[in-house]
């Protein structure tokens, strides 16, 4: 009898802007992802949506996997996530504030008060910071965050490396400065997918060429084509 082919798995990830993740799949975290995926032997799709459509169809169960974040960055939007399994980091992405070049650092949430402040719509802060009284501006690119900074019409902007220099690369805009011990929270670049047979084989595949990659340095390759000696 003929050998039936393993169903397709569904992937989703967040749409995170020119340079980084585009819907149009271009980006350093898309390459990663299909660099790692393509060498699992698995049959998958991969989509690129809006963060919020993410979680939806991730929780609604339209989607078997996401990439790009970890199971602690999805409980901070709600989600239950035990019966989510994750695999190893691709990468870890660490958030700080950023000011304009040649400016005062700011490290802390506290250093933000009486200061206006730019942050994605749907930031994880964003109700972190009205307790604060942060006065904050939502936008709906890292761009659009970059260039409010440039043109001085905010004090800083709230973001995470090594997205910010990715995406001011990108546009040719002028890199802002931050304290890089000053980090505010991380989040491991992962696959999470449902805690089934399906989830838990991709997922061991997957740590089984992240573990390759690490060693005979892919990852390293990647990392450099896209931003040099950032990482």
């Amino acid at each position: 009898m003929p050998a039936f082919a393993e169903p397709e798995i569904t992937i989703v990830s967040p749409e995170l802007g020119e340079g980084l993740q585009s819907n149009d799949n271009k980006g350093h975290y898309p390459e990663l992802a299909h660099e790692v995926l393509d060498r699992t032997g698995k049959a998958y799709s991969y989509s690129v949506l809006p963060l919020k459509r993410v979680l939806s169809e991730l929780t609604t169960g339209q989607a078997d996997c996401v990439f790009g974040m970890d199971k602690r960055f999805l409980r901070k939007f709600g989600i239950d996530t035990q019966n989510l399994v994750e695999s190893d980091p691709v990468l870890v992405s660490r958030q700080h504030i950023f000011t304009p070049p040649g400016a005062k650092l700011l490290t802390d949430l506290k250093s933000l008060r009486n200061k206006s402040v730019a942050i994605l719509n749907g930031s994880n802060l964003e109700k972190t910071l009205k307790r604060q009284g942060v006065n904050f501006v939502l936008v709906n690119s890292q761009e659009a965050k970059l260039k409010m900074l440039q043109l001085h019409r905010v004090d800083a902007i709230m973001g995470w490396m090594p997205d910010m220099y990715l995406t001011a690369d990108y546009f040719g805009i002028e890199k802002p400065d931050y304290d890089p011990q000053a980090v505010l929270t991380t989040t491991d670049v992962k696959l999470i997918c449902r805690d089934d047979d399906t989830g838990r084989a991709l997922v061991s595949a997957t740590n089984e060429v992240i573990w390759r990659f690490r060693a005979d340095s892919t990852f390293q390759r990647i990392n450099e084509q896209w931003s040099g000696a950032l990482f």
